[in-house]
Order: C-alpha cells, then sequence, then structure tokens
C-alpha cells in the first residue's frame, strides 16, 4: 500500500545545559541544597505534537548543573522548586 501527499518532519530534540548559583552573606549557607532543586520546562499544551510529551525536570547536581534533554524547538517557560527561604533572582539564556 502506498499513501501519497505525507510529509514527514523528522527532528532530533535539542539538550539544555544550565547551572544554578546560590548568593548569600552567609559563606556557610552556600554549601546549599542543590540535590533538593528540580528545574522544569514548560510549554503551552497547545504548542505540543500530538503524540510530544513535556521535557522531563531536571534534577540538581551537588555543583549547581543540570541539563534537560529532548528539547523540541518552541517557546518554554522554567519552573524552579526552590528550597524554603530561597527565591528566584533571575534566570538568563545565552
Amino acid at each position: 500500500m502506498q499513501i501519497d501527499g505525507v510529509v514527514l518532519a523528522l527532528g532530533i530534540g535539542g539538550s539544555l545545559n544550565g547551572r544554578v548559583r546560590m548568593e548569600s552573606d552567609n559563606a556557610a549557607s552556600l554549601r546549599g541544597p542543590f540535590e533538593s532543586i528540580r528545574v522544569q520546562l514548560g510549554s503551552e499544551a497547545s504548542a505540543l505534537v500530538p503524540g510530544q510529551v513535556r521535557p522531563e525536570p531536571a534534577a540538581v547536581a551537588a555543583n549547581g548543573t543540570f541539563r534537560i534533554d529532548n528539547l523540541r524547538p518552541g517557546a518554554y517557560g522554567i519552573s524552579i522548586g526552590l528550597p524554603e527561604g530561597f527565591y528566584l533572582k533571575e534566570a538568563r539564556l545565552g
């Protein structure tokens, strides 16, 4: 069986590497609880291609780095699960 007029758009998902840094007046607190932090990227459900799943949350390593794999082109929002008493000061790309 042959089907004409079907176009398949194939692509490879990209990756996002990042780093979480902490600032504090108390140097001892900078040994921070990185392992309890999770970084999640999300896009609106209407932006998802049928069958596409949202990227999995990334755990932050002890050195503050994280990696999110299998990203498809699109606009994403960022959500960071922080321990009590912490807040997001800045997020940058590039």
